[in-house]
């Protein structure tokens, strides 16, 4: 009786009982309530209801048709690094590849000048 020690909750547990029983989740698995336990949501997805309906996804994917996470690059060409706004519904840029530049009114990814390797603008050169 009384038996108080810590136990260490199963993986993908944030909070449990028993040390296997979990009651909640960390980021990247979902409360199976039925057997208490996590189970980890699909390729890319931070936050699901089950395996395969994704709510969210990690930077550089947004929700597909689906249901699951696909690269938000190939949304906007020439983009390197992108993130998914799930309050506007839309792909924003962050980063641009080698040799364009991120224009942030328009969120497209323009060439550099020529013979420039990165630039800040269309007038304004960092590398050769």
């Amino acid at each position: 009786t009384g038996n108080s020690s810590c136990q260490i909750c199963t993986l993908g547990c944030a909070t449990c009982y028993s040390g296997t029983n979990c009651t909640s989740c960390n980021v990247g698995y979902y409360l199976n309530s039925g057997a208490a336990t996590c189970v980890t949501c699909a390729n890319n997805c931070i936050t699901c209801t089950t395996a395969t309906a994704c709510l969210e996804c990690e930077i550089g994917y947004r929700l597909g048709s689906s249901g699951a996470c696909v690269a938000c690059l190939t949304d906007i060409s020439g983009c390197q690094s992108c993130v998914y706004n799930y309050t506007a519904t839309a792909v924003w840029c962050l980063s641009c590849q080698l040799g364009r530049y991120l224009d942030t009114t328009t969120n497209t990814c323009l060439y550099c000048p020529k013979n420039c390797t990165t630039c800040l603008s269309s007038t304004y050169c960092l590398t050769c």
